[in-house]
C-alpha cells in the first residue's frame, strides 16, 4: 500500500506537467515571475478562487494569482496559481476517472517507469476537509534548479484530487506559513452541496472557459421552467419502467442548447428528450460571465406515477 501510494504522487506530479510548463515560460519571458513586467502585472489582491470544474474552494493570499486553468483532458480539470514574482506555485487538480482508488494507483504505477527523475523524501495520512488521503514529499532538480514540492492525493468515491505546492528548495521553508493558510481554506464542493462557491480574485479572460461540466445537482438549482415527460402510453401498460439519463448543453442564455440519450430504455428516452428539451436555466456566471453548462439529467418512469 505505501509503496502504491508512493508511487502514485510521483505520478501524480508527472501528469500536473503542464504547470511545470507554465513555470518554465513564465520564467523564460520574465514578466510576473521574474517581477520585471508592467505594473499591472504585479496587482494581485487576495480572494477566494474556485472554478465548478475542478470543485476546489480555496482562498489565495494578496501577491497569488491564477496563471493557468485546463478543461477536463482525459477525465482531468486543473489550474495553478503562482505568487508574483517567484516560482512558487499551488497546483489543484479534480480527476474525474469515474474508477476506484485502487484502480486508480494501479493506472499511476503503469506509468511510474516513465518518469524517474523524481525522490520522495517523505508521505504520511493526510485529511483535507474531511477527506482522508496522503500527503507526499518530494523533490527534483530541473535546469540546475533544486524544486521540493509536496502533493496531496485524496478520494471521495471514484472522485480523486490532488493539491500540489511547488516552490525551489531555498526559498520553500519562508512559504511554508503561506501554503498552510491556503489548505486551510481548502473546500470540496461535492461536500458542501448546500454552500454557493464563487470567485473573488480575477481570472485572465484568456483563461475563462466558454463551456463547463456541472454535476445535476448543482445545475438542478439553476432551473426555473421544468416541462414534466409523458410516460408512453405503450410503456405504462407494457409495464416498462426505469430511469433514463439524457446529456444536456446548456446556452449562455439559460437555453436547452442540444441534447441525446446517454441510457435508458428506447421506449423511455424520447419522452425524456421531448420534456427536457424545452427546459429553461438561469444563466451560470463563472467570475461575472456567462458559460454554456455541460450536464446530465436523469428522469424517473415508474408505473402509476408521473415521471420525475
Amino acid at each position: 500500500m505505501a509503496f502504491a501510494l508512493r508511487r502514485a504522487a510521483i505520478d501524480s506530479f508527472r501528469m500536473a506537467r503542464p504547470f511545470l510548463s507554465i513555470i518554465l515560460v513564465a520564467s523564460c519571458l520574465g514578466g510576473m515571475v521574474a517581477g520585471t513586467g508592467p505594473a499591472q502585472d504585479n496587482q494581485a489582491p487576495e480572494g477566494d478562487y474556485f472554478n465548478p470544474e475542478i470543485g476546489i474552494k480555496v482562498h489565495l493570499p494578496e501577491g497569488w494569482k491564477i496563471v493557468m486553468e485546463k478543461k477536463p483532458d482525459f477525465g482531468a480539470a486543473r489550474a495553478a496559481a503562482m505568487k508574483v514574482g517567484t516560482l512558487a506555485t499551488l497546483l489543484l487538480v479534480h480527476d474525474h476517472t469515474g474508477s476506484s482508488a485502487q484502480a486508480y494507483r494501479a493506472m499511476v504505477e503503469e506509468e511510474l517507469g516513465k518518469n524517474p527523475d523524481f525522490q520522495v523524501t517523505g508521505q504520511e495520512p493526510a485529511k483535507l476537509d474531511g477527506l482522508d488521503g496522503e500527503r507526499i514529499a518530494f523533490k527534483y532538480t530541473r535546469n540546475k534548479t533544486e524544486m521540493r514540492g509536496w502533493m496531496f492525493l485524496l478520494a471521495n468515491g471514484d472522485q480523486h484530487y490532488r493539491i500540489g505546492a511547488l516552490a525551489p528548495s531555498d526559498t520553500f521553508n519562508e512559504l511554508a506559513p503561506a501554503y498552510t493558510a491556503m489548505l486551510q481554506t481548502v473546500r470540496f464542493a461535492q461536500l458542501h452541496t448546500d454552500e454557493k462557491f464563487a470567485s473573488t480574485v480575477p481570472v485572465p479572460d484568456s483563461l475563462l472557459p466558454q463551456r463547463i461540466r456541472v454535476a445535476p445537482d448543482v445545475a438542478a438549482v439553476f432551473l426555473v421552467r421544468k416541462v414534466t415527460p409523458k410516460y408512453p402510453h405503450d410503456a405504462e401498460m407494457a409495464r416498462i419502467q426505469g430511469t433514463v439519463v439524457v446529456a444536456v448543453v446548456i446556452s449562455k442564455s439559460g437555453d436547452v442548447h442540444s441534447l441525446h440519450g446517454v441510457r435508458g430504455h428506447p421506449m423511455l428516452l424520447p419522452a425524456a428528450i421531448q420534456a427536457i428539451q424545452w427546459w429553461k436555466y438561469k444563466p451560470y456566471l463563472l467570475n461575472g460571465n456567462p458559460v454554456e453548462v455541460e450536464t446530465t439529467v436523469e428522469v424517473h418512469f415508474r408505473p402509476g406515477k408521473d415521471p420525475w
